[in-house]
Formats: C-alpha cells, structure tokens, sequence
C-alpha cells in the first residue's frame, strides 16, 4: 500500500458501477455485516442519483484543500453510522481533514527552522500544508511504503526520545491491539511541551469506548467514546478535545458536529 490508497489521497473520487456496489454488498452479507450492507446500499443509491448536484461546481459547499465548490458531498457509511456529505468529490478529502486543514494552517505559523514534525499514516491532501517549509517534516507508517520512515510500529517505535515538537495521526490507532502503548509510545518521542495531535474514529455522545470481537469493522478494534480523553490523560500532562465543527466558520464545509480533536501536551 502506499499513501495515495489513504483517505485524503488528493484524487478525485470515482463513483462505482452497479457491479461494484452488487459486489460489495454481497462481501458484506457473506461476513454477517448485516446493517454495514443496508447502509451502504443507502449512501450508494443517494451518490448515485445525486450525482449531478454533487459535482456542480457552482455549488454551496466548499473544500478548502482542493479549493473547489460542489453542491453535495459524497456519503459514506458503516456498520455504525451515516456520514451524509462527507468526501469531497475533487480530492477525496472527508469531514476531519478539511477541519484539519484549519488547524494545521494556524499550528504552522507558530513552527520555525528548529521545529520537527512526524506525520503518521500521512494523507496527501495535508501535503502542501506542510512539505516545503522551514521546519522539518517527516512521514511514518507501518505498512504504507512511500514514507520517509517505514515499518515504525506506533507500538514500538525505533526513535530517540524527545525527537519531535508535533506529532500528527488521524484515524490510526483504532488499527493497533494496544491504544495505550501507542499513546505512551508517542509521548516518548515528543519534546518537552511538544504536541500530539489525534483523531480517531467514534460517537462522542458516548461516554465510553465500543470494543469489538473482530477486526471486520475496517480493521479497527474500538469505536471511540469520550473517554479517550480520559485514557490520554494518563500519559500526557494536560489534553484538549477540539470541535472541528466549530472552525468552519462559513458553515460550507460539512463538518459535522462532535468531529472532535484531541490535543495531547507532554
């Protein structure tokens, strides 16, 4: 794999054929995902007859990693939720990164030349944010090939202590048997004040975390609760929740309410 397979691949979406959703669906039934099949179903009907409105470039939703306007989103769903007007037609960005986008523009202005940054799982969206500036930048995954620093285990990572000033991951950690080391793991390789800034997935009406049996919900085991904070809190000295809903100020971008950001303080 490599980084353009990643949400957020800078790619235009491609709308799939009558095959490919009947495909799809069939995997899903034969794995018991049951709910994951009829959701699907649903966002994939709507895609498809919505399709005229959702590449109008005249439209009133904006993406402000493409730069470019669209009169709907792409939905995507799971076995969980809906997520109604998510993917951005042009370069596949969803919800979380163009609320990202905003905050790492802002967290930019305050690095200079002596400011390191670790990019796990790196989406190519964020690219021009960053890459090409003074400070340093480096990118980190476990299986994706075209990084920087491969097969570093966010479990066991093969990296001096207090290395970086920022460590970016979204959506990673959901992927690991043990969240917590990964945490600690990544603390260990901060600087002193230095930040680690997370997203993952899950219903933050919940207090708590959803545990899973198996790995066939996207490969994740858990669906985050409110209570990630908490678990943050063990190993960093202070920790911020961040609505990213509420950096989109125009309200055209579709960032849903509780999208949230976690900051982590060593």
């Amino acid at each position: 794999m490599n980084t353009i397979d990643n949400p957020g691949s800078q790619v235009p979406y491609r709308f799939k054929s009558f095959r490919e959703v009947a495909s799809s669906t069939i995997t899903r039934l034969r794995k018991g995902e049951f709910k994951g099949a009829f959701n699907f179903l649903v966002t994939e009907f709507l895609n498809a007859t919505n399709k005229g409105k959702i590449l109008d470039k005249q439209g009133k939703l904006y993406c402000p990693l493409c730069e470019n306007h669209s009169g709907a989103f792409i939905h995507l769903s799971n076995s969980f939720r809906f997520s109604f007007n998510s993917v951005c037609p042009y370069c596949s960005s969803r919800a979380r990164h163009r609320g990202l986008s905003i905050y790492y523009k802002e967290l930019t202005k305050s690095l200079n030349a002596n400011h390191k940054i670790l990019h796990f799982a790196p989406e190519p969206v964020f690219y021009s944010i960053f890459k090409n500036k003074e400070f340093e930048y480096q990118t980190t995954d476990y299986i994706l090939k075209d990084v920087e620093l491969p097969k570093q285990d966010v479990q066991n990572l093969n990296i001096d202590d207090d290395t970086y000033d920022v460590i970016l991951t979204n959506h990673v950690i959901e992927h690991v048997p043990d969240d917590l080391k990964a945490l600690q793991e990544m603390c260990r390789v901060l600087k002193k004040g230095g930040k680690c800034i997370i997203t993952v997935p899950g219903n933050y009406n919940n207090a708590h975390t959803v545990y899973f049996k198996d790995l066939k919900n996207n490969g994740h085991y858990r669906d985050y609760g409110m209570d990630f904070q908490t678990k943050m809190k063990q190993v960093f000295s202070s920790v911020e929740a961040i609505d990213l809903h509420d950096l989109d100020t125009t309200g055209s971008m579709s960032i849903p309410e509780k999208e949230l950001l976690f900051v982590g303080i060593k």
